[in-house]
C-alpha cells in the first residue's frame, strides 16, 4: 500500500471512529438508566475506539514502511559512495 494511500485510510478510520463515538455520546446523553445505555456503548462506543485504534496501526505502519524505503535507499546510496571511493583508490594506487 503506497504511504500516501494508507495515510488517508488511518485518516479516515479515524474520523469515522471519532464519529461513531460522538454519535453514541449524543444517543446516551440523555439516558439516565445505564441498562439502556449500555448497548449503545457496546455497539456505537466499542466500535468506535476499536477504529480509532486500527486507525492508529495502520499509521504506524504505513510510517515503518515509508521509514524503511528510506533507510534502504540511503544504504543503498551509501555502498555506491563507497564503490565510487575504493574504485577512485584503485585507480590512484594503480598509477
Amino acid at each position: 500500500m503506497p504511504a500516501q494511500s494508507g495515510l488517508w485510510l488511518a485518516v479516515g478510520l479515524a474520523v469515522v471512529g471519532f464519529a461513531l463515538i460522538g454519535y453514541t455520546w449524543w444517543e446516551v446523553s440523555d439516558l439516565v438508566n445505564i441498562a439502556k445505555q449500555l448497548p449503545y456503548f457496546i455497539s456505537g462506543g466499542l466500535t468506535g475506539l476499536g477504529l480509532v485504534v486500527l486507525a492508529a496501526a495502520t499509521l504506524v505502519v504505513v510510517t515503518r514502511r515509508s521509514d524503511d524505503k528510506e533507510r534502504q535507499d540511503q544504504a543503498r546510496a551509501l555502498v555506491e559512495a563507497l564503490q565510487a571511493l575504493a574504485a577512485q583508490r584503485d585507480e590512484e594506487n594503480g598509477r
